[in-house]
């Protein structure tokens, strides 16, 4: 049986899920956990993904990089990458064609490469859970993600060695997991806030058919927003106390142990109404006096600080039901999606404006990686019975006269969709046409997401308006737009494919890919070194007392410390001399072994 593996990619964590032989879907935990950090660090020779990771943010700060997913498919010049600059402790930057890259210990890596260790290390997980090498995976991402952020998930999947067959919106997977094989017939509103973004679905279950309507999100609108609302809070009162200009922006590790710190207290005023937040030895004040800091933040306090945030997703939700013009009655449930729907207050306004309880029955954390393993068997099952209609989240069009956006298919488009409209020259003896395609909601062309262009070129000169192209945009049914302009005069046709633009080129992802899994296998290969160069020293204390009780020298254990000390040296080990040493390793360890148990 072939494994495809559906892959929630999360802001704070990371899900995995897979269809087994008896046709359950069952989640692969890693490191003993049902999910796993999206966190990738760097520390010294060694890449470290998952709680490795997490763990080495207090220490390396500026080399543990984390909530990428925000960052996905952005170019420099976007507003919501600018605000949120600041609340990263590792360097952000941009290349000359203003994609964006992290800097670590003076290398650059494109976002996608970063997402690609942590998905790279979720299938090497899976592959040692199932004991089969694994190649398929449906990757979800957030509804409200535009082409360039849909493409550069799928390319941080080709980079990690997977085959990705669809990218799935995650408020779509998640009522998959709630509904699939459930004979329900419901209006279900997926309410799916994780730790970075914010998406609204509602669908229609009818059996086995899952209907999406309509979908609304915020790709920068999650559970970072509500810590860093902590934050800031604490910046604050930093400033009032101690009379202190504080920028945490600038000395990454007092940053980043105040954000450990509102993590931790954001979670535990869910359950607790008063949370005391110490941070000894944070820093030192004008008379080199150092400070420790120590305050208390209640759940009201919280609750009042991030209602701004709550309220602007009840106004996205609302927006939503509005536009389709649905009362809150015709909604028969609403499921939480997400870690951050933990949160009471959220719990709360979402009953209080429902006048109802919210479902549960779902896990937050699991109900998206298992929709995808779902979404994963459909595709590759010829006997199923159930259909998944999706829509477009956002519109697609071109720019015209005046730099203004003329849609040509609207959002909340059915998938697979059509649709055409005839444009004309705007000036006398025209010679070139550009059709310039974006997607999004704004009137202003480059205010939207520009996605490529066709040029139409030796048009004979003809009074303005005369010469006519018909532009057709067809998407099919994995969400692939193609885009067809006509010559009118001519019938010739010009066509574009757009799978949207990570920046990476075919060449770059081949290189990318090779270097990812280079760069994997080396950091597995020195960590399984080194756990026999831990297991020698554990076994040479025990040794020692051995011999000197049988009156033989210790001048071997002597060279075996010289051997072990020399390993732990070297940054660097090539393939032939890792099997040797990994030999030598071996050979000491049974040697000293059989010693000790002689």
């Amino acid at each position: 049986m072939e494994y495809i593996l559906g892959i929630d990619l999360g802001t704070t964590n990371s899900c995995v899920f897979y269809k087994d032989e008896g046709g359950s879907f069952k989640n692969i935990p890693i490191e003993n956990s049902n999910t796993i950090p999206s966190v990738v660090a760097f520390k010294d020779d060694k890449i470290l993904v998952g709680k490795q990771a997490e763990n080495q943010k207090l220490i390396l700060p500026r080399d543990t990089i984390y909530a990428f997913k925000r960052l996905i498919g952005r170019r420099w010049e976007s507003q919501f990458l600018q605000n949120a600059i600041s609340h990263y402790s590792y360097t952000i930057t941009k290349k000359e064609d203003a994609t964006i890259r992290v800097i670590v210990q003076n290398q650059e890596y494109t976002i996608e490469e970063i997402s690609a260790m942590v998905l790279l290390k979720i299938k090497q997980e899976a592959i040692k859970s199932l004991g089969k090498d694994i190649k398929k995976a449906v990757i979800t991402v957030p509804a409200y993600f535009n082409e360039n952020q849909r493409k550069s998930t799928k390319d941080a999947g080709i980079i990690a060695g997977l085959d990705v067959l669809r990218i799935i919106n995650e408020p779509t997977a998640a009522a998959l997991a709630y509904g699939f094989k459930q004979q329900k017939n419901q209006f279900v509103l997926v309410y799916d806030l994780g730790g970075g973004t914010f998406d609204v679905t509602l669908l229609e279950i009818n059996d086995d058919v899952f209907e999406v309507i309509a979908t609304a999100g915020d790709t920068f609108l999650g559970g970072e927003d509500f810590t860093n609302k902590i934050v800031e809070w604490v910046e604050r009162d930093i400033i009032e106390r101690y009379e202190r200009k504080f920028e945490i922006s600038k000395d990454p590790i007092v940053h980043q142990r105040i954000k450990d710190a509102a993590e931790k207290t954001k979670k535990e005023l869910s359950s607790r109404n008063l949370v005391n937040i110490d941070l000894p030895f944070l820093f030192t004040d004008s008379n080199k006096n150092t400070i420790n800091y120590s305050s208390a933040l209640t759940r009201d306090e919280l609750n009042d600080m991030t209602a701004i945030l709550v309220e602007k997703s009840i106004d996205i939700l609302s927006g939503v039901l509005d536009h389709l013009g649905f009362s809150k009655d015709d909604i028969d449930q609403v499921l939480l999606v997400g870690g951050q729907t933990r949160m009471p207050l959220i719990q709360e306004t979402l009953e209080g404006f429902f006048s109802r309880n919210v479902s549960k029955g779902i896990n937050p954390d699991e109900a998206v990686a298992m929709g995808a393993a779902i979404q994963g068997s459909l595709l590759v099952d010829d006997q199923h019975t159930s259909v998944l209609l999706d829509i477009i989240a956002q519109s697609m069009g071109i720019m015209v006269s005046g730099g203004f956006y003329e849609k040509i298919i609207e959002k909340g488009s059915v998938i697979p969709c059509s649709a055409e409209k005839v444009f004309t020259t705007i000036r006398n003896n025209q010679t070139v046409v550009e059709i310039n395609i974006f997607q999004g909601e704004a009137w202003s062309a480059e205010d939207n997401t520009y996605l490529g262009s066709i040029k139409i070129k030796d048009i004979p000169p003809l009074p303005q308006g005369e010469f006519k192209v018909n532009v057709r945009f067809i998407i099919n049914s994995e969400g692939i737009l193609r885009v067809e302009a006509t010559n009118l005069h001519t019938g010739e046709i010009h066509d574009l494919t757009i799978e949207g633009s990570s920046g990476i080129t075919s060449d770059e992802l081949k290189k990318l890919k090779d270097k990812c899994a280079l760069s994997y296998e080396k950091s597995e290969q020195r960590a399984y070194l080194m756990s026999y160069v831990e297991l020698v020293k554990k076994l040479i204390p025990e040794a020692i007392p051995v011999l000197q009780r049988s009156n033989k020298p210790l001048n071997k254990i002597e060279q075996y410390k010289m051997f072990i000390e020399s390993i732990e040296r070297m940054k660097d080990i090539s393939a032939d001399k890792y099997e040797e040493y990994l030999g030598t390793l071996k050979a000491i360890a049974s040697a000293l072994d059989t010693l000790i148990k002689s």
